[in-house]
């Protein structure tokens, strides 16, 4: 206890500065979500999807099933993120379902709809993203409820989706149309173009 106090006050100094730049650290770098060091944190690039270091890697073809649907695939390490490319109502577990001769494949994945008319099943354009998960959904991202346009929704797995070649992530977007008083959707060639643009 002597020792304590023959300290000088000037000495106190520093553990209370170093306290101080550990709060001033932690209040810039913990972001909303609760994620810390979210400023290092992968971002989406100019696709929306990915980070910008993936999206000119992406390809569109013919779905091999001959729906007449287009599709961007890619072939991604690893663990690469997944981003919201717009605000919508994100739902986790989604079965997309092919059929190629007498065979039937289906895949999960997540998918993402835009209805500006505040019904799920009434929308305008819907984005599936068709992918082996590298791991559950991050604990923030819920099913079935509305997700902010850039926000982080999935890391993808390594493992390819054999129908497609070989590529482990594959991406529809597709549009409303009305036809006649009939209201199909269609693959919005224009949107997948202007973002997948090489």
């Amino acid at each position: 206890m002597k020792g304590l106090a023959n300290l000088k006050p000037s000495w106190l100094i520093f553990p209370l500065v170093f306290l101080i730049l550990v709060l001033i650290v932690i209040n810039l770098f913990w972001d909303k979500t609760g994620q810390f060091f979210s400023a290092f944190a992968p971002k989406p690039g100019s696709c929306l999807i990915l980070e910008e270091k993936y999206c000119n890697q992406g390809k569109i073809i013919d779905d091999p099933t001959g729906t007449g649907l287009k599709l961007v695939v890619f072939n991604l390490p690893k663990g690469a993120v997944l981003f919201a490319p717009v605000g919508g109502n994100f739902l986790i577990n989604p079965t997309f379902i092919f059929k190629k001769e007498d065979q039937t494949i289906s895949y999960s994945g997540a998918s993402l709809v835009v209805s500006p008319r505040g019904n799920i099943s009434n929308f305008e354009t819907s984005y599936g993203f068709i992918f082996y998960k590298e791991k559950e959904f991050p604990e923030n991202v819920e099913d079935n409820v509305w997700i902010q346009k850039g926000k982080a929704m999935a890391t993808i797995s390594e493992k390819n989706l054999d129908l497609f070649g070989p590529y482990n992530l594959a991406v529809t977007i597709e549009k409303r149309v009305e036809k006649d008083g009939k209201i199909t959707f269609e693959s919005d060639e224009a949107l997948m173009e202007s973002l997948f643009k090489h």
